[in-house]
């Protein structure tokens, strides 16, 4: 990844020490509508992005998102289907080091959208019996469904989307399931050639009273262990997805 240039992935949100935009798939209500019907990218992107978050080493933007973005599938008139994810990043890469998008866990337009506007995908799993099906699905998706066909439509597109790891939420390490789980996905993981992550988000209701607050884990539980297990992943992140600028 150059650094002086944007690096967008498709994943879950977390915190960076730099210039981060996190995209939460895209805003409905504005962007999507003032995109639908026509042929160019917005005049003023800025006008769809939050700044939350100013730093001495940076800031966090925010593009925010309704669940009715899943509605989209599902109405006419679309005329760019997903390109509009891709050109809210283009409109503004320079202004940002990392782009995150947080993609629905299911095979749709918003996932595809999201491909199409990212370099890197990064997996959070749920250590799970359910899991295991669904990660064969997502490499085929990825290396024939996207690799082999969607990147060939335009010239503009990324031609190879790159899995920067497997990520463990909502773990739960004392279950014999989730260990039995875990070794399914290892061994699954092996075989595509997927790396995991040795960082590893733990399941609590600390996230979801956080959220519920809107405010991040940093904010309600400063000194617990899940505010450092996102340190944690955001180091290992940054290792992994650019290894001579390993620290944030």
């Amino acid at each position: 990844m150059s650094t002086s240039a944007s690096s967008s992935l498709a994943a879950a949100s977390c915190s960076y020490a730099g210039s981060t935009l996190t995209f939460v798939r895209c805003s409905y209500d504005e962007f999507v509508q003032a995109t639908r019907t026509t042929d160019a990218p917005p005049k003023d992107p800025n006008r769809y992005i939050q700044r939350i978050y100013k730093g001495e080493k940076g800031y966090l933007d925010l593009v925010a998102s309704k669940l009715e973005l899943s509605l989209l599938a599902f109405e006419g008139g679309q005329v760019h289907k997903n390109n509009q994810v891709r050109w809210l990043i283009e409109s503004v890469q320079n202004n940002y080091n990392i782009v995150l998008i947080d993609c629905p866990p299911t095979v749709s337009r918003m996932l595809m959208g999201g491909f199409e506007a990212s370099d890197h995908v990064l997996v959070p799993m749920k250590p799970e019996f359910l899991s295991t099906i669904g990660l064969p699905l997502l490499h085929r998706i990825i290396t024939k469904t996207y690799n082999k066909e969607i990147s060939k439509r335009a010239d503009f597109l990324n031609k190879e989307l790159s899995v920067i790891g497997i990520v463990y939420t909502m773990s739960n390490s004392n279950l014999i399931m989730t260990q039995e789980s875990m070794a399914e996905i290892q061994k699954e993981a092996t075989r595509l050639k997927y790396p995991i992550f040795s960082s590893t988000i733990s399941q609590s209701t600390k996230f979801t009273w956080s959220a519920k607050r809107t405010l991040p884990i940093f904010r309600t539980e400063p000194n617990s262990r899940y505010a450092s297990e996102i340190e944690f992943l955001v180091t290992e992140f940054l290792t992994r997805l650019n290894p001579t600028k390993a620290s944030p």
